[in-house]
């Protein structure tokens, strides 16, 4: 560096030594400068973030490593040109005109866009845009540079559409679950509604899948149930939903069953793809199961309505001897609130001593002779009397 400074001499110690302090002050202030230069140049090269300076123009100044890392675009491609190379087509000229004028009224801006690295692959981007103000070739009173400062947050929105994903999925199967269910449910009855179509919703249960369970371990009905789960996919259409209640418990919605024919074909063609025999390593096993059919509006107008009627058409058709399907009919829910009353009462029976062993005789028939008795329980119920014995012994 190089200072001059032009002095009259009157007196010439004194002037010289005053010019020697000015140099010296300026030269320090050069060294502080000179050193605040190389911190931003070691921030602009080292930073995790890509950065980006235009001018007043929009014509990138600068770019840093970061930005090449992250875009795939080297500064010298970059320099001279608009940001608009990074344009991915998703946000609309309108996003664009809201970021510019908050820019213009607040001189910056932040938010989530969308923009396309050289290789053409789209990526998410977290973008903050601060307008510099100073002199420079920019208009009367307005910015003279923008820096931008992004960060890839493709990882981040990754594991937040994992998160929402499992929040509607059963973590199993990857069904929907029933949260995902009761919003799939309520679409179809609401285009149903609109379109003046019918929808059935199908409610299907394993018939003894706890004691294969309970057999073969938890490992091996979890494979039974994945099983179980492609063998149903491979039945339903696409437009169909498979969803998961709980346990053996699994839900079909079938959006275009204009007739109870349709649902009972699907109902059909499903307990003949589950009854096929299936192997779980050494054993070989069938298992059967039990659906329950509710029609949209005939049995119900809403999703609780269908999903209830449903369940108890399910529960008769166990009744029925299981591996079977049953329409809903009016009297089922009777029944079932029937039989959900019993199995409470049940509970309490024994302490209350309604339950009674009633001894039959065992008699030979070759020689009318008594081989014995044979203890056989019976239920006396305060209200209904002797309940029969079929009626409790399933509960």
């Amino acid at each position: 560096y190089l200072l001059l400074t032009a002095l009259r001499l009157r007196k010439v110690s004194l002037s010289v030594t005053q010019a020697h302090a000015d140099l010296q002050e300026h030269t320090a202030a050069l060294g502080r400068a000179e050193a605040e230069l190389r911190l931003y140049a070691t921030v602009f090269t080292n930073a995790s973030e890509g950065m980006l300076i235009t001018d007043a123009h929009s014509r990138i100044i600068a770019a840093n490593p970061a930005f090449s890392r992250i875009t795939g675009y080297s500064p010298a491609e970059v320099v001279g040109r608009s940001p608009a190379l990074l344009n991915s087509g998703r946000q609309d000229a309108g996003f664009y005109r809201r970021m510019w004028s908050t820019l213009a009224s607040r001189g910056k801006w932040q938010g989530e866009l969308w923009n396309r690295r050289r290789d053409g692959s789209i990526y998410p981007e977290w973008l903050s845009i601060t307008a510099v103000q100073g002199e420079g070739d920019g208009e009367e009173g307005g910015p003279c540079n923008y820096i931008g400062i992004f960060s890839d947050i493709t990882e981040r929105k990754e594991a937040e559409a994992r998160i929402l994903h499992l929040a509607h999925h059963d973590p199993l199967t990857n069904l929907p679950n029933r949260a995902l269910l009761n919003d799939r449910l309520g679409q179809t009855l609401l285009q149903a509604r609109r379109d003046g179509r019918g929808a059935a919703v199908l409610l299907l249960d394993l018939d003894r899948f706890k004691t294969i369970n309970d057999t073969l371990g938890h490992e091996r009905g979890d494979s039974l149930l994945l099983e179980v789960c492609a063998r149903c996919r491979r039945v339903l259409r696409d437009t169909d939903t498979l969803a998961r209640l709980s346990g053996d418990e699994f839900v079909i919605v079938l959006p275009d069953a204009t007739t109870a024919d349709v649902a009972a074909d699907t109902a059909r063609r499903l307990l003949d793809a589950i009854a096929l025999p299936c192997r779980l390593g050494e054993h070989e096993i069938s298992i059967t199961a039990s659906i329950g059919i509710a029609l949209f509006a005939r049995d119900g107008s809403d999703e609780s309505t269908l999903l209830r009627n449903a369940d108890a058409a399910m529960h008769r058709a166990k009744e029925a001897g299981r591996n079977a399907f049953e329409f809903y009919a009016e009297d089922m829910n009777t029944s079932s609130l029937g039989r959900l009353l019993l199995e409470h009462q049940l509970r309490g029976a024994a302490e209350r001593g309604e339950l009674l062993l009633h001894y039959q005789p065992k008699v030979s028939a070759a020689d009318g002779r008594l081989g014995g008795f044979e203890a056989l329980l019976r239920w006396q119920h305060p209200e209904l009397g002797m309940v029969a014995p079929g009626q409790f012994i399933p509960l």
